[in-house]
């Protein structure tokens, strides 16, 4: 081959091979390369940065709206919300203690009208065995067995008479669901309320970094159902009826009433006032026999009311 055209055809070979490599500046890719990197890597930064940024100004602001319903839900229990629950709890535990004697306040004493006022309402009944409170976890549960029976029933809305028909009529109507709507404070609620505000919920809701336990505390405060606490906000009246041991080998009807003593009253919560306190026999043995079966303890409850009204106006 020809010096001249051995010569060209090198000088082609190169140039092909210097092309396939980047050309003259062979270091131009890579630094391209290493930029759009860069570029890739504060892109991904920022994009972290706001994603951070926004999931926190949304747990602060979660944060935020549950402390601010916390505080929402618990208004209602203030310092005489305490006072109240504190004096059911005391009146509970010494329940069981030596009868004082009976008691008609002097505002009670002729004036059924000012009994009236005591119980319209809201207000906080219990019913139950009288060494049945002992124990904080049975003061602590008292409203399934101890709510609004046929006594504080027929004290508030009287029968017109102590008849077995006529009782058993009146016990259809104050039975009825909306009969006594709102007029009673579940006081399970209460307590349940009160143990709660005294819990470190909320500090520990304010002390909190994550937005799931966020999620969590936000579950449990809806789970508390601290709604069915308020109206104990509001209530100034505690009516009690509290039944003592039967005599060894009384028989017991069918629902569990027999001859036995009962303690009966109204405290004024906000006091600490009792405004009646009285202790009495009651016994099923004027109920007919088809009656005993079914209604035993709710009509000897309701006569109790009746004769407790009239010796009211007596004294």
């Amino acid at each position: 081959m020809p010096p001249a055209l051995r010569a060209r055809v090198l000088q082609s070979l190169s140039g092909d091979a210097r092309s396939r490599a980047g050309g003259k500046r062979p270091l131009a890719g890579s630094r391209q390369l290493r930029l759009l990197v860069a570029l890739g890597v504060v892109v991904l930064s920022v994009a972290l940065l706001l994603t951070y940024r926004k999931s926190r100004a949304d747990f602060e602001t979660q944060k935020t709206a549950l402390i601010l319903e916390y505080k929402r839900q618990t208004r209602p229990f203030d310092t005489d919300f305490r006072l109240r629950v504190e004096r059911v709890d005391e009146f509970l535990k010494a329940a069981h203690e030596e009868y004082q004697g009976d008691h008609i306040a002097d505002s009670f004493r002729r004036n059924l009208a000012r009994l009236d006022e005591a119980l319209r309402g809201p207000l906080v009944y219990v019913r139950g065995p009288l060494d049945g409170f002992r124990a904080l976890a049975e003061r602590r549960s008292t409203w399934e067995d101890a709510g609004p029976d046929a006594f504080i029933r027929c004290l508030i809305h009287p029968p017109s008479g102590v008849e077995e028909k006529t009782l058993l009529r009146h016990l259809g109507k104050i039975y009825e669901p909306r009969a006594f709507a709102e007029r009673f404070v579940n006081l399970d609620a209460a307590f349940a309320a009160q143990a709660f505000v005294d819990s470190e919920f909320l500090a520990d809701l304010e002390a909190t970094s994550f937005l799931r336990e966020v999620k969590t505390m936000e579950r449990k405060l809806r789970g508390e159902r601290l709604s069915e606490a308020w109206g104990f906000a509001s209530v100034a009246t505690l009516g009690y009826l509290l039944d003592e041991p039967k005599a060894p080998g009384v028989a017991s009807d069918f629902d569990g009433e027999a001859v036995h003593f009962v303690r009966l009253g109204v405290i004024d919560l906000m006091s600490g006032v009792t405004l009646l306190r009285m202790r009495r026999k009651v016994s099923p043995e004027w109920i007919s026999e088809k009656s005993r079966l079914m209604y035993s303890r709710e009509l000897d409850s309701c006569r109790l009311a009746f004769e407790v009204r009239q010796e009211i106006v007596q004294r």
